[in-house]
């Protein structure tokens, strides 16, 4: 195991640990009875691999995922299938959760606020799709209509991510915004999309200075 991927499962595991020994306190007391299916896997060592993915130059996961299975075996010994993997997963989503509440930017006064679609499928299979539905909606990004999520973040000057959330498609990039400056303080930026009169008020009562561009017919 190189350097850096020594470095990041030292982070996860820390991390993993500390999670564990807080959500026990709150946890109701332990079934006597013990898990059949004891997966090959820890925590720690899935989000690694999900951490890994997010800095390669891969796109496509399962191709990450298969490589990473050949390249990795010493280091990661049990990896399952990928469609075991893939079944896994939700079970790191709290620890992740969290582990982005902690290392989200608090400190900064100055902040940019934008969406991104992330779209689940082709819009010419819309109909057809069926594993998010229900939850997946129509929307309309800039590029055109998507079917699939809105992306809402805050940064700051360097990129660093202040607070961020997903939301169906079809949800008004206004929406999440006071939530998601919840505990800022100071400027922010936006498009024109953001524009709402009534919103700017209650946000300077906080704090909170709102810029965003012009619509046409405005100037």
């Amino acid at each position: 195991m190189n350097h850096d991927i020594t470095e990041l499962f030292c982070f996860a595991d820390d991390f993993c640990k500390a999670f564990d020994v807080e959500t026990a306190k709150y946890r109701l007391s332990q079934n006597s009875r013990k898990p059949t299916r004891v997966p090959g896997l820890t925590s720690s060592k899935i989000i690694t691999i999900l951490l890994m993915f997010q800095t390669s130059y891969m796109k496509n996961f399962k191709r990450f995922y298969l490589h990473c299975r050949e390249k990795y075996r010493a280091e990661f010994p049990g990896m399952p299938s990928y469609e075991r993997f893939l079944a896994l997963k939700p079970r790191v989503v709290p620890v992740l959760t969290a582990l982005f509440m902690c290392l989200r930017r608090n400190d900064s006064n100055l902040a940019f606020v934008d969406s991104t679609p992330v779209r689940v499928c082709n819009n010419k299979r819309i109909f057809n799709h069926k594993v998010f539905k229900g939850i997946a909606e129509r929307g309309k990004s800039t590029v055109g209509w998507f079917f699939g999520f809105k992306l809402h973040l805050v940064i700051d000057e360097k990129g660093e991510i202040i607070n961020a959330v997903l939301t169906p498609g079809n949800v008004n990039d206004r929406k999440p915004v006071e939530d998601l400056l919840s505990f800022f303080q100071g400027l922010v930026f936006g498009d024109k999309g953001y524009i709402s009169k009534d919103m700017f008020a209650r946000l300077r009562e906080k704090g909170i200075k709102l810029i965003a561009g012009l619509k046409k017919g405005d100037i």
